[in-house]
């Protein structure tokens, strides 16, 4: 007989709680009660739980999961003695919780906007098109995983996106993501449905386009190319930074806020295991260790505002 057969014959039996778990509805409580303030207690929460019930039928289900492993572990979990301690606690979440972790979730969640959401849109009231710009490549980075960069022409207010060649992007799941999670409006620079439906300018325009050379490749690219790459790796890295290149030398400085430290051999590292180059700090490199010259030098320098 398995857990679920079980399950249906202890519903039809008159059953007491057993005093092995009476002992333990402290032990109960601590983890349902820390799976809601802590675990499953964020605002996340409107993200990854569709509703109310689903909210709580995973922090039920997580707690039960962990009495087991803790306390229960012993017992057979398809035996008709699991299947008791098991519905026991169901019903004791269920009657001591289930209105509280749902009203948890209709707090947050029941307008129909999440509270993230809701402080994004005020963001976006208050600030400049900049901010706008800066948090739709948050998001396009963010929420998928091929994309290799991300270049912004000012004068057609457009935001191209550069994926993986090997991989599949759909241009309007990208603005669906941004448009639910922001309010803003950015449409595909081609769908004229769309903007005529908007009967104004949106946001922003959106466009794809396959990135046809591997990262990993980046040695048969050429300096523009490759200085580019570096140059938008850095600006996402890092918010208050400008860059200069001097050919001469080969060497990128980074200009920096001074209330800002820097770290020019944790940025060398994440560029070279990123993109597959070789950049390395202009104070230390020895190029016998690889026997050629790097990709770019590295520097930094504060700016006094």
């Amino acid at each position: 007989m398995n857990l679920q057969e079980h399950i249906r014959k202890v519903l039809r039996e008159d059953r007491k709680l057993s005093n092995f778990l009476k002992r333990r509805l402290k032990m109960l409580d601590y983890e349902v009660e820390s799976r809601l303030n802590n675990t499953f207690g964020g605002d996340n929460i409107c993200i990854f739980f569709k509703s109310d019930i689903e909210y709580f039928e995973t922090i039920m289900e997580n707690a039960i999961n962990a009495m087991y492993y803790n306390y229960f572990s012993h017992m057979d979990d398809n035996s008709g003695e699991w299947a008791h301690i098991y519905l026991d606690m169901v019903n004791y979440i269920r009657k001591n919780y289930q209105y509280k972790i749902m009203k948890h979730y209709d707090d947050n969640c029941g307008s129909g906007l999440i509270p993230l959401k809701e402080s994004i849109r005020k963001v976006l009231r208050e600030e400049s098109e900049d901010k706008k710009l800066k948090l739709v490549k948050s998001i396009i980075y963010n929420m998928f995983d091929n994309i290799i960069n991300l270049e912004y022409n000012t004068e057609r207010n457009e935001i191209t996106v550069y994926y993986d060649k090997q991989e599949e992007l759909d241009g309007s799941e990208i603005c669906d993501t941004i448009n639910n999670f922001t309010g803003l409006n950015v449409v595909l620079w081609y769908d004229y449905k769309k903007r005529m439906e908007l009967k104004k300018e949106p946001d922003f325009y959106l466009d794809t386009e396959r990135y046809e050379e591997e990262l990993n490749e980046s040695v048969n690219k050429s300096e523009d190319k490759k200085l580019k790459l570096v140059k938008s790796i850095i600006y996402n890295m890092f918010d208050n930074v400008s860059l200069e290149y001097d050919s001469k030398a080969n060497e990128i400085l980074i200009y920096h806020d001074k209330e800002e430290k820097l770290e020019i051999s944790e940025i060398c590292d994440t560029i070279n295991d990123f993109t597959g180059l070789n950049v390395v700090p202009w104070f230390e490199y020895d190029k016998n260790r690889i026997g050629k010259e790097p990709d770019f030098y590295l520097d930094i320098e504060e700016y006094e505002e």
